[in-house]
C-alpha cells in the first residue's frame, strides 16, 4: 500500500495500476475495509471497484465485522469524504444491468 501511495503521489499510472492489481490479489474479509479505505485516498479507482465488488460478494460475513460496520454506517465515512452506501449501489446496479443485457442477447 505504500507503494500504492508514492505511485498515485508521483502519478506513475502503470506502477499505480500493477500496486492496484496486487492489492486485488491479497484482499481478504479482514483487510478489505483498510484497502478500500487506502484506495479511495489516493484515487485508485480499479481497486476500489475490486473492493466493491468484494463487499457485496462476502456481505454476509462483512456485515459481522465492527470495521465493515463504521464504514458504512458510521460519520467518519461522510466527514473522509466517503460514501461507501452510493458506490456499493453503483457497483450492485452496473452488475445488475450488464446481467440483464447479456441475458437479452
Amino acid at each position: 500500500l505504500e507503494l500504492l501511495s508514492a505511485a498515485s503521489l508521483f502519478q506513475l499510472d502503470g506502477l499505480q495500476r500493477h500496486c492496484e492489481i496486487l492489492c486485488a490479489q491479497t484482499i481478504n474479509t479482514e483487510s478489505c475495509v483498510h484497502i478500500y479505505k487506502y484506495a479511495k485516498i489516493h484515487n485508485a479507482s480499479e481497486l476500489a471497484s475490486f473492493c466493491e465488488g468484494f463487499f457485496l460478494k462476502h456481505m454476509n460475513s462483512l456485515v459481522q465485522q465492527e470495521s465493515f460496520r463504521q464504514l458504512i454506517y458510521g460519520r467518519n465515512s461522510r466527514v473522509q469524504g466517503l460514501d461507501p452506501l452510493q458506490d456499493l449501489q453503483s457497483t450492485l446496479a452496473s452488475r445488475l444491468h450488464s446481467v440483464y443485457v447479456t441475458s437479452r442477447v
